[in-house]
């Protein structure tokens, strides 16, 4: 999501906790707080390790698909983090942390035939050690399998029933895929299915799940005109926030596009997802603002979202969180039915402040870091095995707001065609996670997003009908992907991909 800076310190925590109804006016607010922080911050001794572990294998190719990692310990260290990546796009395939031995052995294949490097560093309670330096890493199992897909042809338009085969060497089965989910399983050739292209191939929910999108360039009323048309028929969520303009406008300015873009979403029943953005300075002394001008709307208001991409401490985000919960008692509106929450980097684990009191639901943005690889099957995997892990981390008890990436980046994706392929995989993680609360798509009118990527809407109209038990009309048609993979005796997978048109 934006960039802005993160500057809210423990200092800005507590302003909030005493009341932003008495802090100082903004240009004294919060950033003079952090500014003072910063100045009489004392200077602690160094004293996280300072030798990097010596990694010892593997090294090089190897022929095991899962191969045990080992390095050699470090004094002073309490746990160890291991890295694997991809070399040609930088993408994280394996994340460890808290390891508490010198040797670790994936429980899943890692990729074949790309070439990879590893890392480790030392942990300890007063910091990180030196990362060692990268070991290059190639895994080469043999032929294996070999798959393609024969029919339909890539990039064809097709229609009604269409007869989906493949050919494949070396496989114990092949399966069929369409936009990401699983249709048909093969054991013996002709590997064929028969795929009805006007059906939704995703699963249904099995448990109450709200689907929307970010709005986040939209000052003009000609752009919610222009939202209403497109997708209303298959949202039921709306996201309200304006910080990109929070150092354009007055307050006064600000509230009055907030009410307007509350009112309309409330015409629209839509629910609301009201983000506060309290880890951005210039709109913290809003904060009472903000909850007046959303208090006729509150009935729709179905969570709040209280930052995004914090960096606080757990103390920090319960003193905030208390701070708000006081505010909108004191105005008697309801509590929110699914609370409050915060939305983190994905490309970092969930952190302890995740265990805040009063924090109901985290936010986990399932991106990948473009331009993206250019073999689609990649990309899918690495989001998976990333939105997996990060599920994994949420603590106990609290619910799950996934986040997609339905944007190019600012340009930095630069194959749609591969983006497109990662909007299904995330539902298919969620639609059976009772966790899950919402998927909302970052984002629509920002720029790149999928107002100016048509390619996108199929994909996320296909996820709205099966996660609010809905019909769209025309929801199959457009974009879509076909794919198979193929597996040998050992378990090991290659996979195939033609992108078609539905008419």
């Amino acid at each position: 999501m934006s960039r802005l800076p993160r500057l809210l310190t423990a200092a800005a925590a507590a302003m909030l906790m005493l009341g932003l109804a008495q802090a100082p006016a903004p240009a004294q607010g919060v950033p003079a707080q952090a500014q003072a922080k910063a100045q009489g911050a004392s200077t602690t001794a160094s004293c996280p390790p300072s030798q990097a572990p010596t990694a010892s294998e593997p090294v090089g190719t190897v022929g095991s698909a899962r191969p045990t990692f080992k390095w050699s310990p470090v004094a002073g260290a309490s746990s160890y983090t291991l890295y694997v990546l991809r070399v040609s796009d930088e993408a994280i395939i394996v994340r460890e942390i808290n390891l508490t031995s010198t040797s670790f052995t994936p429980s899943s294949d890692l990729p074949t035939d790309v070439d990879l490097r590893w890392k480790v560093k030392s942990e300890s309670p007063c910091g990180a050690g030196p990362y060692s330096p990268s070991t290059p890493l190639r895994i080469e199992t043999g032929p294996g399998s070999s798959v393609r897909i024969t029919s339909p042809a890539a990039g064809s338009t097709v229609s009604g029933t269409v007869n989906v085969s493949a050919t494949a060497t070396a496989a114990s089965r092949v399966e069929f895929y369409v936009d990401g989910a699983l249709q048909s399983t093969d054991i013996t050739a002709p590997y064929e299915f028969a795929w009805n292209s006007g059906t939704n191939p995703l699963p249904a929910a099995n448990h109450p799940m709200d689907f929307g999108y970010y709005y986040v360039e939209w000052k003009d009323e000609a752009t919610f005109a222009q939202r209403r048309a497109e997708v209303n028929p298959y949202t039921n969520l709306y996201y309200a926030s304006l910080s990109s303009y929070a150092s354009e406008l007055s307050q006064a300015q600000y509230m009055a596009l907030l009410n307007r873009s509350l009112a309309n979403a409330a015409a629209e029943g839509k629910k609301i997802h009201l983000n506060l953005e309290l880890n951005r300075p210039q709109l913290s002394p809003f904060l009472d603002a903000t909850l007046d001008t959303a208090a006729p709307y509150w009935s729709h208001i179905a969570r709040v979202e209280v930052a995004d991409e914090p960096d606080w401490s757990r103390a920090e985000l319960q003193s905030i969180i208390a701070t708000v919960e006081g505010k909108r008692q004191a105005r008697g509106l309801p509590r929110p039915p699914q609370g409050y929450g915060v939305v983190y980097d994905y490309r970092f684990a969930v952190p302890d402040s995740a265990n805040a009191a009063g924090l109901d639901w985290v936010g986990i943005e399932a991106y990948l870091d473009p331009p993206g690889n250019a073999t689609s099957q990649a990309n899918v995997d690495a989001l998976t095995s990333r939105v997996r892990q990060r599920m994994a981390e949420v603590p106990a008890g609290r619910k799950i707001h996934l986040v997609p990436m339905a944007y190019d980046r600012n340009g930095a994706w630069t194959d749609i065609e591969t983006l497109r392929d990662l909007q299904t995989p995330v539902y298919l993680l969620a639609h059976n996670d009772p966790r899950v609360i919402a998927i909302n798509m970052f984002s629509y009118t920002r720029a790149g997003g999928s107002r100016d990527h048509p390619e996108l809407r199929t994909s996320h109209r296909l996820m709205a009908e099966k996660a609010l038990g809905i019909s769209v009309p025309g929801a199959a048609l457009g974009k879509r992907t076909v794919s198979v993979k193929a597996f040998d005796a050992a378990g090991n997978s290659v996979a195939d991909r033609v992108p078609v048109t539905v008419q």
